[in-house]
């Protein structure tokens, strides 16, 4: 039996949907401020002691090596919520209560955030300027 020149068309271009495009267009898009402060707050040292704040939140130091060119490290980070509304996706909240971390951490690249609760952590600073959303946010500041 041969195969008409359609149907192997409809099947190459099947395989490749699924196999190449998928992966790719049906992958979550994060806006990249809101990745760039993540990674920024992710990579300082945490709370515990040869571990970095990535560590405290998911994350294997593997994951931060691709993390330019890769999203897929932010779906392993615990606790961040996203406006599923808007494209590309919103951090509008954030659930970091004991979590051992520690260091500065600067929420302006989240414009969009409406809720911070990272108590009972060792931050040293918080920056809030720009989140005109934001309606909760209890934090310890450690001095």
């Amino acid at each position: 039996m041969e195969i008409s020149f359609d149907l192997k068309r409809f099947i190459l271009v099947t395989v490749f949907f699924t196999i190449i495009a998928l992966p790719i267009f049906g992958q979550p898009i994060y806006h990249e401020d809101d990745k760039e402060g993540l990674r920024i707050f992710l990579h300082q040292p945490s709370a515990e002691a040869g571990k970095i704040n990535a560590e405290q939140l998911g994350l294997q130091i593997t994951d931060t090596m691709s993390w330019q060119t890769d999203e897929t490290w932010v779906g392993k980070v615990i606790n961040l919520m996203w406006a599923e509304s808007s494209n590309p996706l919103r951090l509008v909240g954030i659930t970091w209560m004991e979590k051992n971390l520690a260091g500065n951490l600067n929420a302006s690249r989240w414009t969009a955030l409406t809720q911070l609760y990272c108590d009972n952590n060792q931050l040293t600073s918080l920056n809030l300027t720009g989140t005109r959303h934001l309606k909760n946010y209890p934090v310890a500041i450690i001095y």
